[in-house]
């Protein structure tokens, strides 16, 4: 749904999905963790401020097999060392490449993550080939959208019946 709202409306600068997996162990060396990790677009990092410790906020989650943690998950699995090129073992789904280290997000925020997983993830022979990021049900993901400066958050709202009837038809546009 986010690539087809900054495709329909130009008042949206960006769109950001993320989807939660279920908890899954993080492996480096002789360290291991369980985490719940969430899928991520590229875009999170640049829809949201939060600080980065290490990494390019453009191309945090860029590859398929990239990995943003956590300072506190960081400091878990490898300690002082420095986390950034990385690989660690993602469950039983293969090895992702640590891309960036973010802050804590703060306590006063309902978005609490410990690990973001590229979407582009999704995408490859570990789900099966493919078809996660075009699904829009079940409804798995929460979608942010930065709007651009001086746009009206009303103003996209009042779109969404024709945005809904376009691509769930008549009935749905209506719910």
């Amino acid at each position: 749904m986010g690539p087809a709202l900054e495709n329909d409306y130009p008042m949206v600068e960006r769109a950001a999905r993320i989807m939660s997996w279920k908890p899954s162990e993080f492996r480096w060396k002789d360290k291991k963790v369980t985490e719940r990790p969430h899928f991520a677009d590229n875009n999170f990092f640049k829809v949201f401020s939060f600080e980065l410790a290490k990494g390019n906020r453009e191309s945090l989650l860029g590859e398929p097999r990239s990995i943003a943690i956590s300072e506190t998950l960081a400091k878990n699995l490898f300690g002082q060392n420095n986390p950034l090129g990385e690989m660690i073992s993602f469950s039983d789904k293969g090895s992702l490449k640590v891309t960036g280290v973010f802050k804590d997000f703060p306590t006063n925020s309902h978005l609490q993550y410990e690990a973001l997983i590229s979407t582009q993830f999704l995408e490859t022979d570990a789900f099966g080939g493919g078809g996660f990021l075009d699904m829009w049900e079940p409804h798995n993901y929460h979608t942010y959208l930065l709007l651009r400066e001086q746009e009206d958050a009303g103003k996209l709202a009042q779109a969404f019946p024709e945005f809904t009837q376009k691509y769930f038809g008549e009935e749905q546009a209506h719910k």
